[in-house]
């Protein structure tokens, strides 16, 4: 896989597709730690399990493990996109 160097929001995604996380939105910081204690750091890759955001959120898969996110936790990830050769 080659990794794109622009960076994407979680709702731009479609399911199925993997994104990397390269950080946190300042304006959501407050939400760094939730992000933290479900395992979503600097470096991992998630696939985005539903590309439907609704109102209460969406589920990714990370580590093999199904992790949902609120809209605000969502919000708050800066993803780089990876797109398959």
């Amino acid at each position: 896989m080659k990794v794109m160097k622009s960076q994407i929001n979680i709702r731009e995604l479609a399911a199925g597709s993997q994104a990397t996380i390269v950080g946190y939105k300042t304006a959501y910081r407050g939400y760094m730690g939730k992000l933290l204690s479900k395992g979503l750091i600097v470096g991992k890759t998630l696939t985005v399990m539903n590309s439907n955001v609704s109102e209460d959120g969406i589920e990714v898969m990370l580590d093999e493990q199904l992790v949902y996110l609120s809209k605000p936790e969502a919000d708050a990830l800066d993803l780089t996109l990876q797109e398959k050769d």
